[in-house]
């Protein structure tokens, strides 16, 4: 299944959409979800204010499923998908993307890292004339491992994809509906997220954010994952003889259980 799931619980078009993929986050979910909560709840959000979070569950095999339902069945602006087999964050955010009502749609991670405070500091920027919008932490906090994958990466996607050199790509940023549109459209397999936009002549901005200090989440981070998604990244996105031979079609993912309050 890749469409949206018809929606008969929380009818009012949200102006904003929060996209949250998640994996084995039943021991901290709840609290980073509400203080998202708090914290759009105060900000000046376009439109009416009005904010949908979307919480794609990938397969964890954990409580993560029922911290979900919880958090539900407490705010009906709060919704999940919980998806059948485990497809990787690039394609659980797509299935959060296209489930989105939002005329803008914020991503984010799942482990707190992101700082909700810094959402409001994307949409000014967002709005100011651009298409997405990358929130780039200014706390080099992270592991050796994880730094050299980014830069492997952001050199890989360069190479493939036409990055621009003066931007840094990441999982917090926002996008307009019509950026949203394009990624919903997308057919490979296996997907990533960043490289489909960098397809587009988009205007790409970037913002400095901070980054939580506080993050007591695990990173599943390691070199087997570093390795699947530069794989990943050359089968799907590279254009010689080679990534095609690799290439295979077939599903993205399939929504097990749709969420929402009532």
């Amino acid at each position: 299944m890749t469409d949206r799931v018809q929606s008969t619980i929380y009818t009012e078009k949200p102006d904003l959409s929060v996209v949250i993929p998640t994996y084995l986050r039943a021991a901290v979910l709840r609290c980073h979800i509400q203080r998202i909560v708090c914290c759009l709840e105060k900000a000046e959000l376009p439109g009416n204010g009005v904010f949908e979070i979307i919480l794609v569950d990938d397969a964890s095999p954990d409580g993560t499923r029922d911290c979900i339902r919880s958090l539900v069945s407490s705010d009906c602006r709060i919704c999940g998908l919980v998806l059948k087999n485990r497809t990787g964050q690039q394609n659980a955010t797509l299935a959060g993307i296209r489930q989105a009502r939002g005329d803008i749609i914020v991503t984010m991670d799942d482990d707190g890292k992101d700082q909700p405070e810094e959402i409001q500091r994307l949409l000014s920027t967002l709005i100011s004339g651009y298409d997405i919008v990358y929130g780039v932490s200014e706390q080099r906090s992270q592991s050796i491992l994880r730094r050299l994958g980014t830069t492997v990466k952001e050199h890989l996607i360069g190479r493939l994809c036409q990055k621009p050199a003066g931007i840094r790509l990441t999982a917090f940023r926002a996008m307009n509906r019509t950026t949203a549109d394009r990624v919903t459209e997308e057919t490979r397999r296996r997907v990533y997220i960043s490289a489909t936009i960098l397809q587009y002549s988009l205007r790409i901005g970037s913002v400095t954010v901070r980054e939580s200090r506080q993050n007591t989440a695990v990173s599943g981070y390691s070199m087997c994952h570093l390795l699947r998604v530069l794989t990943d990244l050359f089968i799907e996105y590279g254009s010689g003889p080679l990534s095609r031979l690799f290439r295979r079609h077939g599903s993205q993912y399939v929504i097990g259980e749709v969420i929402e309050c009532g």
